[in-house]
């Protein structure tokens, strides 16, 4: 039996308005349907009706977009019978909703889905949306002075809030004390350590 085909217009059924983060960079796989053939799969090819700067859309509607402006893309779209049709997409930047300097980046486990990101956090933030800033905690209490005798020193340490210790600055601060000088004995010899001259007579 011979099959009637009305050689309806392919239909756009991708979204109308594409939007991407500042400073990212996008892949998204446009999609369209031959009504004449549904759910069968026939190819319906992309083009794009003029050049748009950063803009790049391939015949099977894999489509890039590099530039971090504003644009309007005529897609034609023709489907396995010959037929056209035209699609406006507007394509939008939004602001990355990254925290604290963060920076949206695009997640390698999601081609094609522009919505799918990461947050790259500045040192001392985290969190999914960098949204959680580390912070130190109150100084330890300083250590004793060492060694026993000579040019001695301290410590005392504080602890990151993070983590992924991302706070900013060191977690531990010496200083130096001051010095000892010792006299000791060393198998029937007197040791001097660090005694100045005027005390020894010279």
């Amino acid at each position: 039996m011979r099959r009637f085909i009305s050689d309806n217009k392919p239909v756009y059924t991708g979204d109308q308005t594409i939007n991407k983060f500042d400073g990212t960079d996008i892949i998204v796989r446009l999609t369209a349907e031959d009504p004449d053939f549904p759910g069968e799969g026939n190819a319906v090819t992309f083009s794009s009706e003029k050049s748009v700067s950063g803009v790049t859309l391939s015949s099977t509607g894999v489509f890039t977009w590099s530039s971090q402006s504003d644009a309007s893309l005529n897609v034609v779209l023709v489907d396995s019978c010959g037929a056209t049709v035209r699609q406006q997409i507007s394509l939008v930047r939004v602001p990355c909703p990254c925290q604290n300097a963060g920076t949206c980046v695009s997640n390698p486990e999601a081609a094609f889905d522009a919505s799918v990101f990461q947050c790259r956090c500045a040192r001392g933030t985290s969190g999914q949306r960098c949204e959680v800033i580390a912070q130190w905690s109150e100084w330890q209490a300083w250590s004793e002075c060492t060694p026993r005798c000579g040019f001695r020193s301290r410590s005392r340490m504080r602890e990151c809030s993070d983590a992924a210790d991302t706070c900013q600055g060191e977690d531990t601060e010496r200083e130096t004390c001051t010095s000892t000088y010792c006299i000791g004995k060393s198998r029937g010899t007197i040791t001097v350590a660090l005694l100045p001259s005027n005390i020894l007579g010279f």
